[in-house]
């Protein structure tokens, strides 16, 4: 289950994108993590890409789930 996001717009996204991201192989803790650290949907891409990971699935995620707004 998904926590509620105090942004409307990363609450959204979050609901819609997260189940897909996860059946692609996204940890779930991941996306959490960064949900938790992000203040608006704005500050998702920087956030997400900051744990200097260099995993290619949550390169391509990224990419995918930033374009899509």
């Amino acid at each position: 289950m998904l926590a509620t996001h105090p942004d409307p717009t990363a609450d959204h996204v979050l609901k819609t994108w997260a189940p897909r991201m996860i059946v692609q192989g996204i940890d779930y803790n991941d996306l959490m993590t960064t949900g938790e650290c992000i203040r608006t949907w704005d500050d998702w891409y920087r956030e997400w890409c900051a744990d200097g990971t260099s995993s290619q699935p949550r390169y391509v995620a990224s990419n995918i789930f930033a374009s899509k707004l």
